[in-house]
């Protein structure tokens, strides 16, 4: 449509998915697709576009909450300004589901709250590829990431917090470590949230290996995704087909459990696993 497709901005508007979540809502739109006091997801698969200035699926004053169902948000306004693939007048509220917010436009956001973001679950993406933009932006607010399922991640292209003049944080969830696809554990709080853009984060599997004695043993490892170049010490999993097309880089002392039924492959032209004698 030219205006808003759904539109309620003293209304809470839900979606609801029934057993297999394969429902689907389509909306396209020139301003915001989904528009209402709240914004409550609990399932269902969600396909929205917009080529406007706001928010695909935006909360009026209340929160953005999504628990479940298959999210896929997307500015597609390259010469526009501002716009969201999510975006919240108060808080953005992620617990799970599979959730993609992407923005193309300058100065555009991926998910953007004015207050807090809360991710504590799901697989979620969020990316903006405009000049200016960033994939996770909370402009009077903190930012938390943490993850509750083996399968769950987050990646970010890049993250901004706090624009208020007020002091916000960036952190991993209280109590969390986290890891990315090269080895790498963060937790805690960070200064810089730059130092996070890009990474994808993964929570650590708890993971039963069969041990040089003969023994079984238990560790949190690593689960092994795409796109890793180097690995930092520390056990890691392969707890699904993964493939690898450029070499990867051995930067401490690996420990690789090969789940039962999963497969690691590399094809490169080089070296696939290397143990380099410099920095």
């Amino acid at each position: 449509t030219s205006d808003n497709c759904i539109s309620g901005s003293n209304y809470d508007f839900s979606i609801y998915g029934q057993e297999l979540q394969i429902g689907k809502l389509i909306a396209n739109s020139s301003y915001s697709a989904i528009g209402a006091n709240s914004v409550n997801i609990h399932g269902g698969d969600i396909q929205v576009t917009t080529t406007g200035n706001s928010g695909c699926i935006m909360s009026w004053s209340g929160d953005v909450r999504i628990t479940n169902g298959k999210v896929t948000a997307r500015s597609l306004n390259e010469n526009g300004y501002y716009g969201c693939g999510i975006e919240s007048s108060n808080n953005v509220i992620i617990s799970g589901g599979i959730v993609d917010a992407s923005n193309s436009q300058n100065n555009g956001k991926g998910i953007y709250a004015y207050q807090n973001i809360n991710i504590s679950g799901g697989k979620v993406t969020a990316d903006a590829t405009g000049q200016g933009g960033y994939g996770i932006y909370s402009y009077g607010g903190d930012i938390s990431l943490g993850l509750s399922k083996a399968e769950d991640f987050i990646k970010s292209s890049s993250y901004k917090v706090g624009d208020d003049g007020n002091t916000h944080t960036i952190k991993i969830a209280d109590g969390q470590t986290l890891t990315d696809e090269n080895g790498k554990k963060y937790s805690g709080n960070f200064a810089d949230p730059s130092s996070l853009n890009g990474k994808l984060f993964m929570k650590l599997v708890s993971t039963a290996y069969v041990d040089e004695n003969g023994d079984i043993q238990n560790v949190d490892a690593i689960p092994l995704r795409e796109g890793a170049t180097s690995l930092e010490a520390g056990f890691y999993v392969v707890n699904k087909d993964i493939t690898y097309t450029s070499p990867i880089k051995l930067k401490g002392d690996v420990k690789l459990i090969l789940a039962d039924g999963k497969t690691m492959s590399l094809d490169t032209s080089d070296d696939c696993i290397w143990s380099p004698s410099y920095n």
